[in-house]
């Protein structure tokens, strides 16, 4: 995600390099306030239902960005909500991961956390091939939803086979 936001801001979004340079001090700032509160809402609300609805968000703002080209605050602001979504939601699946297995906790984050680093080179591959495809990162946003439509999925998939783990053993 990281890898185009600046380039965003810029070419699509318009703003000047000091505006760009800005604008991503104050989202990396949203999404520190996103894990401290994604922390807590973990803890509230479970794990489960944070990942959800943070997939859920995420995609949907993704989704919306590049409607936004006409409003920089707007596309601003979605990507603001995006990044507070991004950070939010890893305590959960930090906190969920440590649940499933609390002895193999160690080894769980540390793939959790390699995974993380796959899927950061995975999609600035796959935004790469876009902007050649598109010659503009304009799109990423959709390529970068799609895929986390195709995550959810994955998520859904896991979380009905370990409800379906605990009927059998329970």
């Amino acid at each position: 995600m990281n890898t185009y936001v600046s380039p965003y801001l810029a070419q699509v979004l318009h703003y000047s390099i000091s505006e760009t340079g800005l604008l991503m001090l104050v989202l990396g700032l949203i999404g520190v306030l996103g894990a401290r509160l994604g922390g807590h809402a973990a803890d509230k609300w479970g794990t489960r239902r944070i990942i959800l609805s943070s997939i859920v968000v995420l995609a949907t703002s993704f989704a919306l960005l590049p409607l936004m080209v006409t409003s920089p605050i707007m596309g601003a602001a979605l990507l603001g909500v995006a990044f507070g979504t991004l950070f939010f939601v890893s305590p959960s699946i930090q906190t969920y991961l440590i649940q499933l297995s609390p002895a193999s906790a160690d080894l769980l984050l540390s793939v959790h956390s390699s995974f993380i680093q796959l899927g950061l080179a995975s999609g600035a591959a796959i935004g790469g091939l876009l902007i050649h495809t598109t010659a503009t990162v304009a799109y990423n946003p959709w390529g970068a939803g799609l895929f986390l439509m195709i995550g959810l999925g994955f998520i859904l998939l896991a979380f009905s086979k370990q409800k379906q783990a605990q009927i059998v053993s329970g």
